[in-house]
């Protein structure tokens, strides 16, 4: 009796997770691609979790991954091995692969990787996370991504893009990108050059000193006069804008 009854669980059991997988068309999955894989265990692409099937399929490579929470990828190789990789895997480290030809050995309808090449899957149904642009950032929330540069930087390209539910691909999936800003040397010269003129008292035979202005005094000896004086500035940019320096001179 005790026997019968642990066949009629395991029964159950075994039913209740048929009924789970049954279907890979309903999985909550997104196939991304065929990718390169290293031989090293301790090198592979997706080496979060790792499990050798007898008879393997999509779907209980899938099973197995979904198991941990953790687990964003599942891949299929070498026929019978199932890799879960969490978010953020690099699964194209090696770059891609035209060898996922071998056939599940649970399914021959299905394809289940290749010789140090694996099938990816996203366990979940949405776009790939986005990576910020060099000296850039992104904010990216459901289907939305928003871009933006940080201080110094201009973005060029689209500020926001969304994912497509249908392909589960971004739209315009080139990224932008941030680009140092270019600085016009009317932007950094001193508020004394941008106003052209720059009033100052001095003696007769003091030669004019002030930070960042250079030059030499006029020789005029009346009482009250206007002397100009040519003088540089230095801007951060490097480029030397020459101005009119209109010294009042006080006997």
């Amino acid at each position: 009796m005790m026997m019968h009854c642990t066949c009629v669980l395991i029964s159950l059991l075994y039913l209740a997770v048929s009924s789970t997988v049954s279907a890979f068309g309903s999985l909550d999955a997104h196939y991304v691609g065929c990718f390169r894989d290293a031989e090293n265990d301790t090198l592979k692409v997706l080496r979060d979790y790792g499990k050798y099937f007898g008879r393997i399929t999509v779907e209980s490579c899938w099973l197995e991954c979904t198991m941990t929470p953790e687990m964003y990828y599942f891949g299929l190789e070498e026929l019978n091995m199932c890799y879960c990789g969490r978010k953020g895997s690099n699964y194209s480290l090696y770059g891609e692969s035209s060898h996922c030809t071998s056939t599940c050995t649970g399914n021959s309808s299905q394809l289940c990787g290749g010789h140090y090449a694996v099938a990816v899957y996203r366990t979940a149904l949405t776009c790939e996370d986005i990576q910020p642009p060099l000296h850039g950032h992104v904010n990216q929330t459901n289907d939305r991504a928003r871009f933006w540069c940080s201080e110094g930087y201009d973005l060029h390209g689209t500020e926001i893009i969304h994912c497509n539910k249908t392909t589960f691909e971004w739209t315009g999936r080139t990224n932008p990108n941030c680009k140092r800003r270019v600085v016009d040397v009317a932007d950094v010269v001193t508020q004394e050059a941008i106003l052209g003129e720059k009033q100052t008292e001095i003696s007769e035979t003091n030669l004019l000193r002030d930070d960042g202005i250079t030059g030499e005094k006029s020789t005029n000896t009346s009482d009250s006069s206007t002397s100009s004086y040519p003088v540089v500035l230095s801007t951060i940019a490097g480029t030397a804008a020459t101005f009119v320096l209109t010294v009042f001179v006080l006997a």
